[in-house]
């Protein structure tokens, strides 16, 4: 794991009728969240690299699945110079992934639709 990414399983409530799926809840009074973006990637596109300096990111895949590869490039970190890959999706790997400010990133999408 690289230092401060963190990746936290998300609620599913599913049934015959169809599904819903947790996003966020507020429950940690130390997160802040000031903008909501969904992105769209088509099947074998790679969106990246990019890096925030001052904004932490949350990535959730409700739909398809997603691998999201990170390299810490903060100098100052334990961790600095690792690389992690992560694969999201909705049925086996629905969770929220945390990435810090300073950490590169990179995402393309894995499956056909």
């Amino acid at each position: 794991m690289i230092a401060g990414v963190v990746l936290k399983p998300l609620q599913q409530f599913i049934d015959e009728r169809g599904a819903v799926y947790r996003v966020f809840r507020n429950t940690q009074k130390d997160v802040e969240v000031n903008e909501v973006y969904i992105s769209k990637v088509n099947h074998g596109v790679v969106k990246g690299w990019k890096c925030h300096r001052r904004m932490t990111q949350r990535f959730v895949v409700p739909y398809g699945q997603m691998k999201i590869v990170l390299f810490d490039g903060r100098e100052d970190s334990e961790t600095h110079g690792d690389i992690m890959e992560v694969l999201l999706d909705a049925h086996q790997h629905y969770a929220q992934l945390t990435v810090p400010a300073g950490i590169w990133y990179a995402f393309g999408c894995l499956s056909a639709d």
